[in-house]
Formats: structure tokens, C-alpha cells, sequence
């Protein structure tokens, strides 16, 4: 991972707000205001390496596992494997993204919100879960443009408690 620019929290909270829309971004408060708890938790604007995929994970949300796509495990790279065209409403809206970004003319953002415990990962997408699979599966994921919130409290944060099952 290579760290960019620090930034403020208000700054990415904001920036999650517009990608999802005010009215569905109210709803996320059980993935943020944790992260709101976490004293020592500073947010960079960084760009994903080829080499963090391996370290990649995708948020701890057990309805993923349930639709066989993040099974053994939650890395993206698995996830990207386990997508069929039919399936569930995950599957589906992965297809849907990946349709999308093979046009050339993403009609959504790119930029994804990852948490980790140190510059080293792992790394876990707390948002933008969807759209780093078909990334992914495109190859398309390499240098992307992320926000990176670091804190030594995350191992203990409930969105990325899978990332640390290796």
C-alpha cells in the first residue's frame, strides 16, 4: 500500500455519503461508529500495490459467506473466483458492476474505503465490497486509488474480524 496524503475523517465520511447517497448512508452507522470510537485511527488517501491483493479481504459480513462467495475465505481474490452469473442479489450486482466496467465508462466510484491495523494489512474493505470484486475480475484493481483508515484497533473492529482468520 502506498500512503499518499493523510485526511480527515470528515473529509472520507463525506466522500462515502455522496458514493452511496445521504438516505443509505444513514444506515451505515453500525460499520462507522465504531470506527468514530477508535482514538488513534488516522485516515490516508492511498493507492492499493499489486502485491496488497493477496492481503485484499472483504468485509466481515456473514451474508457474503452464506452466498458461497467468500468461501474458504474472504479475500477478494476468492471472492472474484466464487461469482457465478446467477445466484443471489450479490452475485448479481457484481455482474451487473462488472458489465458495467467493461464498457470503459464506470458510472460509479472507484475510490474504496479500507481499514487495517498498520500499513501491512491485512486489509479490509468496509465499502465498496461489490466493486472491488469486479475490479478484480477484471484486473482492474491493481494501483487503484483507495482511503485507508489505520488503527491498532482493528483486529477487534466486527467488520474486519475475517480478515484475521489466516
Amino acid at each position: 500500500m502506498i500512503l499518499k496524503n493523510p485526511i480527515d475523517q470528515v473529509t472520507v465520511y463525506n466522500h462515502w455519503r455522496q458514493v452511496e447517497g445521504s438516505e443509505k448512508f444513514s444506515y451505515r452507522g453500525d460499520i462507522i461508529n465504531p470506527l468514530c470510537e477508535m482514538k488513534d485511527l488516522q485516515w490516508h488517501e492511498a493507492e492499493l500495490e499489486n502485491t496488497d491483493l493477496t492481503n485484499l479481504y472483504n468485509i466481515s459480513s456473514d451474508d457474503w459467506k452464506d452466498a458461497g462467495i467468500c468461501t474458504p475465505d474472504f479475500k477478494v481474490s476468492t471472492s472474484a473466483k466464487n461469482i457465478i452469473p446467477t445466484g443471489n442479489e450479490i452475485h448479481l450486482d457484481i455482474n451487473k458492476k462488472i458489465e458495467i466496467l467493461k464498457t470503459g465508462v464506470p458510472i460509479f466510484d472507484t475510490k474504496l474505503f479500507i481499514v487495517a491495523d498498520s500499513i501491512d494489512g491485512p486489509f479490509t474493505i468496509i465499502e465498496g465490497n461489490k466493486r472491488a470484486v469486479a475490479l478484480c475480475l477484471l484486473n482492474l484493481i491493481q494501483n487503484l486509488k483507495v482511503f485507508l483508515g489505520i488503527s491498532s484497533s482493528m483486529s477487534g473492529y466486527v467488520w474486519s474480524r475475517h480478515s484475521y482468520e489466516d
